[in-house]
């Protein structure tokens, strides 16, 4: 820390601290916004995941067209892929931060 000399000085340090200071209050809300709305997209992204998961393969067969149950067991595991895409995603900014 510098050495203040005068009252000049220190009324300049002042200023300095309280801009730094709401630079910092400024980073610290912003922050916390972006893992406040960050939570709210990974609970999302986890009823997905175990709403996917908690399907059987049988409810799909049980379709009556063989097309349409092929293409809607494909959108379930890209559903699932995906989900577990943003898992990693989400992961990796937290350990970012």
């Amino acid at each position: 820390m510098k050495r203040i000399k005068n009252l000049k000085h220190l009324k300049e340090e002042k200023k300095n601290l309280q801009l730094r200071r709401k630079e910092l209050e400024d980073q610290l809300q912003n922050d916390w916004q972006e893992v406040k709305s960050m939570l709210h997209i990974k609970n999302l992204t986890k009823a997905i995941a175990r709403s996917m998961l908690d399907k059987k393969t049988s409810s799909y067969i049980s379709d009556n067209s063989i097309l349409e149950s092929t293409l809607s067991f494909g959108a379930a595991l890209a559903a699932n892929r995906f989900a577990k895409k943003a898992g990693k995603k989400f992961k990796s900014i937290f350990k970012k931060s």
